[in-house]
């Protein structure tokens, strides 16, 4: 801390400890073990007192209206792992655009679909017929590439 500088409710330019960054809104905290530059998340601290234990680093809390500000405790829901956030987040959206919790999305043509239709893969889910248009497409400019850079050889 710079010479002569007063931390926290000392300072001149002391404004209550409540700050707002990214939408989200921050609690002056120092002393808390999730406190980042001696502030900590205020949704954090709601359900740590809501739940009377810490909130580990593994959990993760999501705003059910979306709005990051509203951190009242029936707007807060708390999620075990990010995984779990992610599923929640992916099986919303696919409601939100199709009307269907269960359903994915092809990476290819990007219309949802009932899981029997597609094709899971750990990293993406698609229509057996979208890969083989997609696979079918590459091949052939792979192969058209080839005949080009031939072409130009001879």
């Amino acid at each position: 801390m710079p010479r002569g500088a007063k931390p926290g409710k000392l300072h001149p330019n002391w404004r209550g400890g409540r700050i707002i960054s990214n939408g989200y809104v921050l609690i002056y905290s120092p002393f808390h073990p999730r406190a980042r530059s001696g502030y900590v998340f205020e949704h954090i601290l709601i359900l740590e007192k809501a739940f009377k234990r810490s909130i580990t680093k593994n959990e993760h809390i999501h705003h059910l209206n979306g709005k990051r500000h509203d951190n009242s405790l029936g707007n807060l829901l708390l999620f075990k792992s990010k995984e779990g956030h992610h599923a929640y987040e992916n099986r919303l959206k696919a409601f939100k655009e199709c009307g269907h919790f269960d359903w994915q999305k092809c990476c290819f043509c990007h219309k949802y679909d009932i899981t029997t239709n597609l094709i899971i893969r750990p990293s993406r889910s698609c229509h057996k017929v979208c890969e083989n248009a997609y696979y079918k497409a590459l091949y052939c400019s792979k192969k058209e590439l080839a005949r080009r850079s031939k072409v130009t050889a001879d």
